[in-house]
């Protein structure tokens, strides 16, 4: 993606990636950019929807792969899912320490103890990028 510091403009493309997920702070709430697209590879030619956002001071934008909302325990019949994802990151937002990696931890934190610790069938990655 592309920030443009002067605007707060931000425009990117996911190559098949979930969803990203506009978090603004001042507001305390999470925006869902839904978005769908095919993984980089699996076909010539393709070309990538763009989206922008107009993003505020404070803002975040978490990119992350389907292993963080996938995760599970046991035989993937209890996910970790979106809900819990809003609730930790929420949550996260009311700390005085609400840095970037402040957020990442606490969500990885929470994503591991949900699966209770167990093997993914599926990468856990994410990625947050903070408007400063």
């Amino acid at each position: 993606g592309v920030y443009n510091w002067k605007t707060g403009a931000f425009t990117f493309s996911t190559a098949g990636h979930e969803h990203v997920y506009c978090i603004h702070k001042n507001r305390r709430d999470i925006e869902k950019i839904a978005y769908e697209s095919f993984a980089i590879g699996w076909f010539e030619d393709v070309e990538f929807e763009q989206k922008t956002l107009q993003l505020q001071k404070d803002d975040h934008i978490l990119f992350l792969t389907d292993g963080v909302i996938e995760a599970s325990q046991g035989k993937r019949e209890n996910q970790f899912g979106e809900e819990r994802l809003y609730e930790s990151v929420l949550s996260s937002l009311q700390s005085l320490q609400s840095s970037s990696a402040h957020i990442l931890e606490k969500l990885n934190e929470e994503v591991r103890q949900f699966a209770q610790n167990e093997e993914q069938d599926d990468d856990i990655t994410m990625f947050l990028m903070q408007v400063k």
